[in-house]
């Protein structure tokens, strides 16, 4: 069994421990060690759970020590000075001391106050131009701004932050000054408002009344011109410059010079820093700062003249003023309405203008009311005119488009009209009216085509044009103006003439210059157009250049309405037209039947002798000659284009065919000859000449079965008895006069001129000598020809339409 150590706290030295055996005191050692280790730990435990209140401790006996080391200093120091004199003068030296340093408070205050008032002016005049607020505050505060940038410059520490407000102000004032003229130009301004605004403009650059008006035309002007240089397509700019220069002329004499004189003498008789406009701006923070702020600034007063501009002398300004802004204005709207092509639109704008002018002009006192309105009647007047004028002379270029035509003239392509009966007439459709077919059907009967249809469109848009211009000269003649119930001026009989100036002087003269620009356009083109057909007689493809242009004059002068009161154009050009074609007709058809008229009148045998009738017996029908004569010429005149066969082209057709059968007839190798044989007569002509081939008897060796011809002795006697030499050559003269007077019948004048009386009276003889004079013809028989010819030219009148 082992022996329990002995407890080491019941030794009284250490010499105790050595006196029991070794492991003993070995365990002994352990044990102390352990009990070290374990107050060790105790105490490390203990130690740092009361760390920081032993540092506070150890603190506070410093603290202690120093204070008791103070407390001994200021009892010795009690002790060395308690003596009066040295405590009255460092009471004295106290009292000096703190009122030094209240006095450097209160420059500092005092700077410190002008200086946060100064930061605080920039932004709240950037916040009363942002939202829109007074601009006269915004004014006061630039004002004392100014005021507080000087005071505060005298410090020259705050000189870079000082010189950045001022620069800021500066910008702000530029956009006061803007701010000020956008409500001067602007309409929707109150007077009030208006007037705050002046006065706003004199105190931000201490300006009289004088300066102010100058400035406020100035703007104005500005605003008006701005208007004028806006695009508006309908007139709107116009309209509002007109009503600017209107307004400004009645805020200028409400206002100028008793209401803004007023409203400055009231801006003088309070300080601006203790307005309540000013009072009330929250940002200044008056109840803190109005105690540092200098009296000087508290109770500044600007110096404004207010009283020196008289009433006559703002009347004179204000007249100059209207006089030359109202002639810029009539020069820009010239200007404007110069871009303006719309002649319905610049009467309606006429009309607007008028009507505001009229609206207000009776609040313009001190205003030449009839020379504004003269002046805007002769703008729109003026510019009508030219339109008018400028729309007129696009007849012109139906001119040249004509020239051009007839000068790059191609035959066979220029002038061809399509054919009447083609394949894509015969299966158009006809369908809900047949509008096609019937405008197809009417192209090819009045033989037009492409080149004639662009030159009528042009044609048909000159006259459109002038249609639309007595159109709204009669709107303008019906349009009346009511009279204004605020102008009672009985002194002033102009404006009871203003129905008579707007809706008959001005229309009466727009009417005048129509008539004369469309005079003007038709006398060009009969000029022309004369020159043209004048060219043609000489030209190879006269005849259809002068078809072609005949057809265009026709349609042209088909589609002026009569109520244009329009002339048709060059009928002197349209008689020689006609005389050219009728010309080329004839000198076309004649020659083709001359040979057959040459051995006619050279013939002593009748071969149509068998069928005259009556007794004695007389012709009942014309030669075949004089028939064919007649249809080679229709067919010609067909040909040529039956369209342009109207009366007097027919009448200029007969004219000149009668004149030429005289010639022909009395030709001297076509007078007739007794001793002429058949043979010799039937040489003149070849084998179309069918009229005699009867006469022409028959070779021997054409005889059927080979017979021979019997001789005149063996022939039987003929039933019918031979007539004599004479007697034939007597009844080639009896058809000879019946053929005349069929050709008389058929190329008869409904009504003669006297140009042509010559002719008509050549031929009329000529008829006459072969037949009235016919020595073998009784007055009967004269009768029954006339008759006979009459009845059949009755019955053959339709084969020759184009001639009847």
């Amino acid at each position: 069994m082992a022996v329990e150590a002995p407890d080491p706290k019941t030794f009284s030295s250490w010499e105790d421990a050595f006196q029991y055996p070794v492991p003993t005191v070995r365990r002994m050692e352990q044990q102390l060690r352990n009990d070290i280790a374990g107050n060790r730990e105790k105490l490390r435990t203990l130690v740092g759970a009361s760390y920081r209140e032993l540092l506070g401790t150890a603190e506070t006996i410093i603290a202690m020590d120093g204070q008791m080391h103070e407390v001994e200093t200021y009892l010795g120091d009690v002790g060395r000075k308690c003596n009066m004199r040295l405590l009255e003068k460092s009471g004295s030296n106290l009292r000096l001391l703190e009122g030094q340093s209240r006095m450097r408070d209160r420059e500092h205050y005092r700077f410190a106050s002008q200086l946060a008032v100064l930061r605080k002016c920039p932004e709240v005049i950037s916040r009363l131009l942002r939202k829109g607020g007074s601009v006269l505050v915004a004014a006061k505060v630039l004002v004392i701004s100014r005021l507080l940038h000087k005071k505060i410059s005298e410090n020259q520490k705050t000189h870079t932050y000082v010189e950045a407000i001022r620069t800021r102000l500066a910008r702000l004032r530029q956009k006061l000054l803007a701010s000020i003229d956008r409500r001067f130009k602007t309409l929707l301004i109150e007077s009030t408002s208006l007037v705050d605004a002046m006065c706003a403009y004199s105190i931000a650059n201490s300006s009289s009344t004088t300066d102010i008006l100058r400035h406020f035309h100035r703007i104005r002007s500005e605003a008006i011109f701005a208007h004028m240089q806006k695009r508006d397509d309908g007139g709107g700019n116009v309209l509002q410059a007109l009503k600017l220069w209107i307004r400004t002329l009645q805020d200028t004499q409400a206002i100028f010079p008793r209401q803004l004189s007023d409203a400055l003498s009231d801006l003088k008789a309070a300080p601006f820093f203790n307005s309540p406009d000013v009072r009330s701006i929250v940002e200044m923070d008056h109840d803190v700062h109005d105690e540092w702020i200098g009296e000087d600034i508290k109770n500044f007063t600007p110096y404004i003249r207010h009283d020196d501009l008289q009433v006559e002398t703002a009347n004179q300004q204000l007249t100059q003023w209207a006089s030359t802004t109202l002639g810029k204005y009539r020069d820009i709207i010239h200007d404007l309405l110069g871009s303006m092509d719309d002649p319905n639109f610049i009467v309606q704008l006429r009309r607007r203008t008028i009507e505001l002018w009229f609206s207000s002009h009776s609040q313009a006192a001190g205003i030449d009311r009839p020379q504004v309105l003269n002046s805007l009647r002769e703008t729109f007047t003026t510019r009508l005119t030219c339109l008018i004028a400028d729309r007129c002379s696009i007849l012109s270029q139906v001119t040249s488009t004509l020239t051009r035509t007839l000068h790059e003239w191609q035959p066979g392509v220029s002038g061809v009209s399509p054919f009447m009966f083609d394949d894509s007439v015969i299966y158009m459709d006809t369908s809900n009216g047949a509008r096609p077919f019937i405008e197809a059907l009417r192209t090819r009967v009045y033989g037009s085509n492409d080149q004639i249809k662009e030159i009528l469109q042009g044609c048909q848009t000159w006259l459109d044009t002038v249609h639309a211009f007595e159109t709204l000269i009669q709107g303008l003649r019906k349009l009346r103006w009511e009279e204004d119930p605020d102008d009672v001026d009985e002194d002033d009989d102009f404006f009871d003439q203003r129905n008579t100036l707007l809706s008959e002087t001005d229309p009466q003269t727009l009417s005048d210059a129509l008539a004369s620009a469309v005079t003007e356009a038709l006398s060009t083109m009969r000029t022309t157009i004369d020159q043209m057909a004048a060219n043609l007689t000489k030209d190879r493809d006269g005849a259809l250049k002068s078809v072609f242009l005949l057809r265009i004059l026709r349609e042209f002068n088909q589609r002026i309405p009569p109520s244009m009161e329009i002339p048709n154009i060059s009928p002197s050009s349209i008689q020689t037209l006609q005389h050219i074609i009728a010309t080329s007709v004839i000198q076309t058809s004649l020659p083709k039947s001359r040979g057959r008229i040459a051995k006619a009148m050279k013939r002593d045998r009748l071969p149509q002798r068998a069928l005259w009738e009556g007794t004695p017996e007389l012709p009942t029908m014309p030669s075949c000659w004089a028939f064919r004569l007649l249809h080679v010429l229709v067919k010609e005149m067909l040909h040529a284009g039956r369209d342009i066969w109207s009366p007097p082209a027919v009448g200029h057709l007969k004219v000149l065919l009668r004149g030429a059968l005289v010639e022909v007839f009395s030709a001297p190798s076509n007078a007739h000859s007794v001793g002429d044989s058949p043979a010799a007569a039937d040489g003149n002509d070849g084998p179309d000449d069918d009229d005699d081939h009867h006469s022409q008897p028959t070779p021997p060796d054409h005889l059927p079965n080979g017979q021979t011809p019997p001789s005149p002795e063996s022939s039987s006697p003929s039933p019918f008895p031979s007539p004599s030499p004479s007697a034939e050559r007597e009844d080639c003269q009896i058809q000879e006069a019946f053929d005349l007077a069929y050709l008389d019948h058929a190329t008869l004048l409904v009504v003669g001129k006297a140009d042509h009386a010559g002719t008509t009276d050549a031929f009329a003889r000529l008829r006459h000598a072969r037949l009235q004079h016919h020595p073998g013809l009784p007055v009967e028989s004269r009768a029954r020809v006339n008759t006979a010819v009459a009845e059949y030219w009755r019955r053959t009148t339709l084969l020759f339409g184009l001639l009847a």
